[in-house]
């Protein structure tokens, strides 16, 4: 009987270890993304380096490198983004338009205020 005891109680502690691990784990990576989505290009560039720093082993030599190479593709990207945006902006309009069919209204107003202001974040990249 005592055995039981003692392992039922290792087995608490570790999936307590396991659910805690992935409860922090997820806090750490929404507070990631959050940070990226509203500070936009600098938090992105941080991200980006910093994942190829680690994932590669850079030097700082090697940082400072690449880190105007990663500029340029934002800029690259950013123009690219501009000109593809009018497109994009119809699309998503068209896909409000159909959700609003399935909302209340209460619903309707909050999805606009919504993407009104997701339009002003990306229009001040």
């Amino acid at each position: 009987m005592k055995n039981w005891k003692v392992f039922t109680g290792c087995l608490a502690i570790f999936l307590s270890g396991i659910l805690a691990g992935a409860v922090i784990g997820g806090i750490i990576t929404k507070h990631k993304m959050e940070a990226v989505f509203h500070e936009g290009p600098p938090a992105f560039k941080r991200l980006i380096l910093s994942k190829l720093s680690g994932e590669l082993h850079l030097t700082k030599a090697q940082l400072r490198d690449i880190e105007p190479i990663v500029d340029k593709a934002h800029i690259e990207l950013k123009q690219l983004r501009q000109r593809h945006q009018p497109e994009a902006e119809r699309i998503i309009e068209a896909a409000i338009s159909e959700m609003k069919t399935k909302l209340t209204e209460v619903q309707s107003k909050e999805l606009d205020l919504f993407y009104e202001d997701a339009r002003k974040r990306w229009h001040d990249r």
